[in-house]
């Protein structure tokens, strides 16, 4: 199973011209209340516009035609010319950046019941405090991250992997994230970029993995593979 299409833009990337939004998402910005949260959501459309358009191989101009619409979970769900894509996209915005992920996917809703989709997660690379790690981490990785030569990544790679497996069941922080069991690189220093697996109680391990951009960390997670037509 192969990492998903990733893509990471900054606000610098943003167009000036918002012509690029479908009309619906346009509406939806302007419903938001706040400047910060029309400019996040603006920012990851974007994001998954870009991303969409590459793999369906449509020039960026075709962007319009594109809506994601939110589901009743809110996860966001791609449409194209008004049908939905059988593709699961995943969105994170942090500090001014936005990344956008994308896999197979059954068009079923109950599709995210058996671990199907994608995750992706953005965070800053920042010191996490003793109370974090004594509540959002098992006593083991918060022991590992106390000895560790570089703390703060991988107490946030803890987090943010979580948050992008938590994206593929499509639960969000309505499950406890230690729900999340991960398996990570041992208490050495860890690569820009590397993989890890994740798993829940009653389904497989399934693959996972991070990139560092600076003082942000991107991580990714992955459900099961889409059953072929048939099975």
């Amino acid at each position: 199973m192969s990492a998903p299409l990733l893509v990471l833009v900054s606000a610098a990337d943003l167009p000036a011209d918002p012509g690029w939004l479908h009309p619906a998402a346009a509406a939806r910005v302007l419903a938001l209340r706040t400047e910060r949260r029309r400019r996040d959501h603006l920012l990851g459309r974007y994001a998954a516009a870009r991303l969409l358009c590459l793999h369906l191989g449509l020039p960026v101009s075709s962007a319009p035609r594109l809506d994601v619409r939110p589901a009743a979970d809110g996860a966001p769900e791609p449409w194209l010319d008004g049908r939905p894509l059988a593709l699961s996209l995943s969105i994170s915005h942090r500090d001014g950046h936005a990344a956008a992920a994308l896999a197979p996917a059954a068009l079923a809703p109950a599709a995210a019941g058996v671990g199907l989709g994608v995750g992706v997660d953005l965070e800053r690379i920042e010191p996490r405090s003793e109370a974090f790690l004594d509540q959002w981490l098992w006593p083991d990785e918060a022991a590992a991250v106390r000895a560790s030569p570089d703390p703060a990544l991988r107490a946030n790679l803890l987090w943010s992997a979580r948050e992008a497996a938590l994206k593929v069941l499509r639960t969000g922080l309505r499950l406890d994230p230690r729900a999340v069991r991960l398996e990570l690189p041992g208490p050495g220093p860890l690569a820009p970029e590397g993989s890890l697996r994740w798993w829940v109680e009653g389904l497989p391990p399934r693959p996972a993995g991070w990139q560092r951009h600076g003082d942000l960390l991107l991580t990714w997670a992955r459900g099961a593979e889409v059953p072929p037509p048939g099975c």
